[in-house]
């Protein structure tokens, strides 16, 4: 409760007034959490008087993505989005904010073939905004024999016969 430039006025038995500044230990009944009409109580000593305020709703104004994941880099076809790590803060219409876990969020499709840089889209409410990932492509770095072909000999002249054959390709 703000009540910078509230003044009381004192009305004495002997017919003068005067005029004191408003604190915060004066008042009584003050809610910021219930929206709507309140009335307050401003207590001098044996006097009582009241005022009326009204609380009004927060309103989500903002968000912004103020920590991105542990995570920003993905091997193409493997990995699926991780948004550990990540945070949204929240920012409402009385200067307050809130940070949650970007999980908390509606996120963009993220397609792990694409390879490329990709914008990630974060929604919340009815705002938006977002990060980049990098989808790097995948790299042959060996391949092996697994399984034999069910040839093994030949006669001289013979053609080879793959039959069977399973050559598996490893990639980073």
């Amino acid at each position: 409760l703000d009540v910078t430039g509230g003044k009381i006025t004192l009305y004495y038995l002997d017919g003068t007034e005067g005029t004191i500044d408003m604190n915060t230990d004066m008042i009584f009944g003050f809610d910021n959490t219930k929206v709507g009409s309140q009335e307050l109580i401003v207590t001098y000593g044996d006097c009582t008087t009241s005022f009326e305020i009204e609380i009004l709703a927060k309103v989500l104004v903002d968000i912004k993505v103020t920590q991105l994941p542990s995570k920003t880099e993905y091997l193409e076809s493997k990995e699926v989005l991780d948004l550990s790590g990540g945070k949204l803060t929240l920012y409402y219409s009385n200067d307050t904010s809130q940070q949650i876990e970007l999980s908390e969020a509606t996120i963009s499709e993220f397609d792990n073939s694409a390879i490329g840089r990709q914008y990630i889209v974060v929604s919340y409410g009815n705002l938006v905004d977002g990060f980049n990932v990098d989808v790097i492509a995948k790299i042959l770095t060996h391949i092996e024999v697994t399984t034999k072909p069910n040839k093994l000999t030949y006669l001289e002249g013979d053609a080879f016969g793959k039959a069977g054959m399973v050559v598996t390709a490893y990639y980073n």
